[in-house]
């Protein structure tokens, strides 16, 4: 063997791994046949269970809390981050074996001491992957009167 085709074939394997991360370690077949349209779009693929990134509508159910917007979660083997209003807030916590994620922010609106007022905003929610279909979370977001419907989708 020649040293220009060890080097070609090491090359070939090398993208070939490449391709097999880049794309959540799919099939060869679906790597060769899907990879060129994934690659390049900035979307994140699944490594482990829920962990990625997300994002999607939080949709207010309550009147007078605003408009709908769009949230963003990132989630880790620690826990998640939970942007649900573009940078305003983020609410962190906690992803359970079974992909139910629970996670409380709590800010102190004014005051100090026993005088002290603080607001909480919550989020339940659990992650979901129908029969086929592509995984999502969806859940609830609340703080005082408001609450929000959370729908989110691989990002």
């Amino acid at each position: 063997m020649t040293l220009k085709r060890a080097r070609d074939g090491a090359l070939r394997v090398t993208a070939l791994a490449a391709l097999l991360i880049a794309t959540g370690c799919e099939t060869y077949t679906s790597v060769r046949e899907g990879a060129s349209a994934s690659l390049g779009t900035g979307r994140t693929f699944a490594i482990y269970g829920l962990e990625g990134r997300w994002a999607g509508d939080v949709t207010p159910v309550a009147a007078d809390c605003g408009a709908q917007t769009e949230g963003n979660m990132t989630i880790t083997a620690r826990g998640f981050a939970f942007d649900p209003f573009g940078g305003t807030f983020v609410v962190t916590g906690t992803v359970s074996d079974d992909g139910a994620l629970q996670g409380v922010l709590k800010r102190v609106l004014a005051g100090e001491g026993d005088k002290r007022v603080e607001r909480s905003l919550s989020f339940t929610g659990n992650g979901q992957r129908p029969d086929g279909g592509e995984a999502s979370i969806v859940g609830r977001l609340e703080s005082g009167r408001c609450a929000w419907r959370v729908a989110l989708r691989r990002a």
